[in-house]
């Protein structure tokens, strides 16, 4: 099914999800950050090169070249259509992109904080209020890879990808188009295996 991400983030993990979700099959990746100027260094970075990612598994090195849709700090560009909201960034920052995002969200999006530490369910909740009851709300406890920038907005790599993550699901009143872990897994491809 398409599947349209928002990822939140400019660090390393946002990086890499971001260059992984846009190399997937019928899914679409966002950036959003809010960071300084990120945004623009980003997508200017893009405009003149690839995009890529490399990935080392144990015997073999896999190359991801695409590029997210689109990188911007307005939430209003990124969050329209987004059915899957994955915050990369660290727990401090939640607040911040909770309080951006919220106009935007409509009821049955799913909001994945990963990592999400303990108690981003709580933070969504006391941001949002009612709007997050309406919302599908998953934790994992950490990244999915060891990974770094290479070159900003240009390259990242991934030193070690995850077997599998635990992760809390908490279903919303309203309905998400497909399973939760099935749309977060879409993001991620193959590895790590999701267990909710």
């Amino acid at each position: 099914m398409p599947l349209t991400a928002l990822i939140c983030g400019g660090g390393n993990g946002a990086h890499v999800m971001a260059g992984i979700a846009a190399s997937q099959p019928d899914t679409e990746a966002r950036v959003l950050t809010l960071y300084a100027d990120e945004a623009e260094r980003w997508t200017n970075t893009m405009a003149s090169n690839d995009f890529t990612i490399t990935v080392h598994s144990k015997n073999d090195v896999t190359k991801h070249t695409s590029k997210p849709a689109i990188v911007t700090k307005y939430p209003a560009e990124a969050a329209p259509g987004a059915q899957i909201i994955l915050f990369v960034v660290p727990a401090f920052a939640h607040a911040q992109y909770l309080e951006a995002l919220k106009p935007f969200v409509v009821p049955g999006t799913v909001l994945v904080g990963i990592p999400g530490q303990a108690g981003f369910e709580f933070a969504v909740r006391g941001y949002w209020g009612d709007l997050a009851r309406q919302c599908t709300i998953m934790n994992f406890e950490s990244l999915p890879w060891a990974c770094r920038i290479v070159e900003f907005g240009k390259s990242a790599e991934v030193l070690g990808t995850k077997g599998s993550m635990v992760g809390a699901v908490q279903k919303g009143l309203t309905a998400t188009k497909m399973d939760p872990t099935a749309m977060a897994q879409q993001v991620l491809g193959p590895l790590p295996k999701l267990i909710t």
